[in-house]
């Protein structure tokens, strides 16, 4: 069995995929906010927050965002409304650790 993170990086990114989710994305916690950008066929970064080897990926359900951050952790995303690019959810196993 993979673990998350293995799960999210053998994860395919179609280019269609990529072309509806890969951009810039304000990521809000209670502590504030910081720009985090899904690139072109699954790579994650963040300038604030950088963790060689990030990923993203889109579930096989279509409607949920995965994230393997390093020593970030690893967070799952629901797409709350796929046309404005929103999303909202935690880091896994940490429903208080929230992101949107």
């Amino acid at each position: 069995t993979l673990s998350f993170a293995e799960s999210v990086k053998a994860c395919p990114i179609s280019p269609e995929t990529s072309a509806m989710f890969a951009g810039w994305y304000a990521f809000q916690h209670e502590g504030g906010e910081f720009e985090v950008c899904l690139r072109p066929f699954g790579g994650f970064y963040c300038p604030q927050f950088q963790a060689g080897g990030a990923r993203w990926c889109l579930q096989p359900d279509g409607q949920t965002i995965a994230i393997t951050w390093g020593r970030y952790g690893d967070y799952v995303l629901a797409v709350t409304d796929p046309v404005l690019r929103e999303m909202a959810g935690s880091l896994v196993g940490n429903e208080a650790n929230w992101r949107r």
